[in-house]
């Protein structure tokens, strides 16, 4: 169920005129040039143990206060917000935010090979129709 006012965008039907207009807002991937990572300098270094105090709850809010269309898991936020925090999915839910939370430590302390979370930072093409106009 949706609330009233909550907007959201459709998915349009893929066609070579939509493939066309998001490629065009997006260039081809290239190799990693670090120098394009920080501008100023080398990165800043966190105590890991600031990341600590991540954890499920943690996961529960950002899902609960999340608006806006699917990400790489192609799953929208009322779905995410549903399964981490209703009580339909009570162990579940729980489960699953703890585990998302110790990834998310794990991606803040820990150098992950990009190659390993591709899925995560690639690109789908997925146009949304934006009256007028489309967006991915």
């Amino acid at each position: 169920m949706r609330l009233v006012g909550k907007a959201q965008s459709e998915p349009l039907e893929v066609t070579p005129e939509l493939i066309a207009a998001l490629e065009s807002k997006h260039p081809p991937d290239g190799p990693l040039n670090r120098t394009h990572l920080s501008s100023s300098g080398p990165a800043p270094v966190f105590e890991h143990v600031i990341f600590d105090a991540i954890g499920g709850s943690d996961i529960k809010k950002a899902a609960k206060s999340t608006r806006g269309g699917c990400g790489p898991s192609g799953m929208s936020d009322d779905l995410w917000s549903r399964m981490l925090c209703s009580r339909a999915f009570a162990r579940e839910g729980d489960n699953l935010s703890n585990t998302l939370a110790r990834v998310t430590r794990r991606m803040c302390t820990e150098l992950i090979d990009p190659s390993t979370i591709s899925s995560l930072v690639s690109c789908r093409l997925i146009g949304l129709n934006k009256n007028p106009g489309v967006r991915p």
